[in-house]
């Protein structure tokens, strides 16, 4: 008897881990109008809400679309949206229950992440050679300024990061202008993205610190509607 018990509960244990995963990813086609496409864009927009960046994501196109059995339907998304100031790519599964109510019914597993998307037909095209500026240059701080907002955009932390030290900035024509910032040293702040808006000069650092090292590059054109775009950014 206890071992036909054990067996029983071995089978219903199996059973259930096979109702938790029970099938591997497929390729599948989803319109923009498709109700899991439309939830993702608002728990895109309702995420980066909570972390105090409160600009519209509006859905340009679906990029990529996987389908998984996962107790119902598991959608890995691949998104492209763009805000005001810029396109992103992001990342996010939706769960489909549809036998379900309520907020059980349908839902994000995990955060959602976007990053700045540049096509390669937006590159800047190279037509001189980079100089080494001053980092207190005017223009470069306002190029300083436009990096550290989109950085933080896309930052999944609940505090704000600003510069605090630069090794070099070098500036290059580039049909408008670029400029290299190599070695910026972002530090945490105490100020918190869920309070809006704030100047980064008057946020005190974290203690203990907390700093990450970036290199990224700023493209400036003057007659575009928005003049400015992050690119080549990466931070450890």
């Amino acid at each position: 008897m206890l071992g036909l018990l054990s067996a029983t509960l071995l089978l219903s244990l199996a059973g259930q881990a096979s109702m938790q995963l029970a099938g591997g990813l497929s390729d599948v086609k989803l319109a923009i109008d498709d109700p899991n496409v439309q939830f993702a864009v608002t728990a895109i927009n309702t995420y980066y809400s909570k972390l105090g960046d409160a600009e519209a994501r509006t859905l340009v196109d679906v990029v990529s679309a996987q389908s998984q059995v996962v107790a119902g339907t598991l959608y890995h998304l691949v998104l492209k949206l763009k805000t005001s100031s810029q396109v992103e790519l992001c990342k996010v599964e939706v769960w489909s229950r549809p036998w379900l109510s309520g907020d059980e019914a349908i839902q994000v597993t995990k955060d959602p992440s976007c990053k700045m998307h540049i096509d390669a037909t937006q590159a800047p095209k190279i037509t001189g050679g980079s100089v080494v500026v001053d980092s207190g240059n005017p223009e470069v701080q306002k190029a300083l300024m436009f990096a550290t907002d989109s950085l933080n955009k896309m930052e999944n932390s609940l505090y704000y990061r600003t510069p605090v030290k630069i090794e070099e900035v070098k500036s290059q024509v580039v049909s408008g202008m670029a400029y290299h910032f190599r070695g910026v040293q972002m530090a945490a702040t105490t100020c918190l993205k869920s309070s809006g808006a704030v100047d980064l000069s008057s946020c005190a650092l974290a203690s203990p610190a907390d700093t990450r090292v970036c290199d990224f590059d700023v493209w400036w054109q003057s007659w575009e509607a928005v003049p400015y775009k992050l690119t080549n950014y990466k931070c450890q």
